[in-house]
């Protein structure tokens, strides 16, 4: 039996809806008919959704990649700390200046001139992520001073880089 034709292989329209509908009427009909009718109704919407959202969802992916290409290899390295850091080359610094075997701490203050979006309690623990394998610790030599006051370092403070919003790195002793 072929598909969409009545068996004994009629050809007129009339015949082909009338053996659809009794198919359909045998197929709703009996014990189970509204499982069965829900099951086809969320067949038939999900179809429907599909052709709809699908060119749609496509075109939002090709629009996202290239967003994504078009970020510059820094943005891609720091990703999310765009949101916590006020100067992204201070990662950067701090990699650079904070051999890797040292620990390193973090003092936050109030005479930061510049706010990320997120608040400064996020430093710490991103600073951690991206500077391994150095390690934080509250009494190290090197210092990050996110809007801190070098002169409650405890000693003497010799920023080796800084910038205009009042964030530097640098070692103290």
């Amino acid at each position: 039996m072929s598909v969409g034709r009545p068996e004994g292989g009629g050809g007129r329209l009339e015949d082909v809806v009338v053996e659809w509908l009794r198919r359909g009427a045998a197929f709703f009909g009996g014990p189970g008919w509204l499982a069965r009718a829900c099951v086809a109704y969320v067949v038939a919407v999900t179809l429907v959704l599909v052709a709809i959202e699908l060119p749609k969802r496509v075109s939002e992916l090709g629009r996202t990649t290239h967003d994504n290409a078009s970020l510059s290899y820094a943005d891609r390295e720091i990703a999310g700390g765009n949101s916590v850091l006020a100067d992204q080359l201070l990662a950067y610094e701090a990699r650079s200046i904070v051999p890797p075997g040292e620990p390193y701490r973090v003092v936050i203050g109030s005479k930061l001139t510049k706010q990320a979006s997120l608040p400064t309690t996020s430093l710490p623990g991103w600073l951690q992520y991206f500077l391994l394998p150095r390690r934080q610790e509250g009494t190290a030599r090197w210092v990050v001073c996110y809007g801190c006051d070098p002169s409650s370092l405890g000693g003497a403070y010799t920023a080796v880089w800084s910038d205009d919003y009042g964030i530097s790195v640098g070692g103290v002793g």
